[in-house]
């Protein structure tokens, strides 16, 4: 959906509502702070309340001040409470699944003949870069993705979207993680063995998701704070099982994501090769992460 430039902006954009989302009003986002004395009683201290808003194209509203706000208790109304704003607030601790195609497709230049994949590689790592830089406490997994093809030959396969690729979850600065960006911009640029096979975004989307529902992943050992669940999709693909023509198998993940509300999901498409869009269903993309009330761009 964009060129180089407008992706590191988006992968940006989808790193703050990833680390610091709200989840909705609707969702169960009550929570009763307490605390405890010498003698161990029990005091209730305050009652804190999650929200996020959006305008009419699902798009977060900012700037939003106390008087904007009607909190009522009991049908009356309360005035004595605080707006805390999310850059007012320490980010939870996060857990973020990065799905990248790695497809054959991802080896076309985009409007700004800057080869798909380490277009998207470079925006990853300027992703992590400022998580790093703004010491978010985040752990990140990059999984690469794509199914073998008829035209694949000798190119290069990512290992399958198993338990194991999705368990390897490392810190910003952590060098596992930076090599493994380096080794994938080494396949785009190899003469060789360049990534190949088609886009199937069920399997390692629908992998990534159970995962994180079965491992509830903490985001340090022995930490008694749940961190947020977040997966990132950069896909340039069409995926024709998920295609309009195949409703129930779109039917089917949006159910598995519905029934996951504690992972927030971002979709991020990628193409426009040369003015051409013809590989690229955002109509699916936009499902999918509006399911898990996440964004599309």
């Amino acid at each position: 959906m964009t060129d180089f430039s407008i992706l590191k902006h988006s992968a940006i954009c989808l790193l703050s509502l990833t680390v610091a989302w709200q989840p909705s009003i609707a969702a169960e986002t009550l929570k009763i702070v307490k605390s405890y004395d010498e003698n161990n009683t029990e005091h209730q201290v305050e009652a804190v309340i999650e929200f996020k808003v959006l305008d009419e194209e699902n798009r977060l509203k900012e700037g939003l001040n106390k008087k904007d706000i009607e909190l009522k208790s009991n049908g009356e109304l309360v005035d004595d409470f605080r707006l805390i704003k999310p850059d007012e607030k320490k980010p939870a601790p996060s857990n973020i699944i990065i799905l990248l195609d790695v497809t054959g497709s991802m080896n076309q230049l985009d409007r700004n003949n800057q080869i798909r994949g380490l277009a998207a590689i470079a925006a990853i790592r300027s992703f992590i870069k400022d998580i790093d830089e703004k010491e978010y406490p985040s752990k990140i997994a990059l999984v690469p993705f794509a199914e073998d093809g008829e035209k694949c030959g000798d190119g290069y396969l990512p290992p399958p979207v198993n338990d194991s690729a999705l368990s390897k979850f490392y810190s910003p600065e952590a060098p596992e993680l930076k090599k493994q960006l380096s080794d994938l911009e080494n396949r785009f640029n190899s003469k060789n063995k360049k990534p190949c096979g088609r886009t199937n975004i069920r399997q390692p989307l629908g992998s990534a998701i159970r995962y994180l529902n079965n491992n509830s992943p903490f985001l340090e050992e022995g930490s008694q704070e749940e961190s947020r669940l977040g997966i990132i999709l950069v896909s340039d693909g069409y995926d024709p099982v998920l295609s309009q023509q195949n409703k129930s198998e779109l039917n089917k993940l949006e159910e598995l994501i519905k029934e996951s509300p504690e992972i927030t999901i971002h979709t991020l498409g990628y193409g426009y090769s040369q003015g051409n869009n013809s590989e690229i269903d955002p109509e699916v993309l936009k499902k999918l992460a509006q399911a898990s009330g996440g964004i599309f761009l």
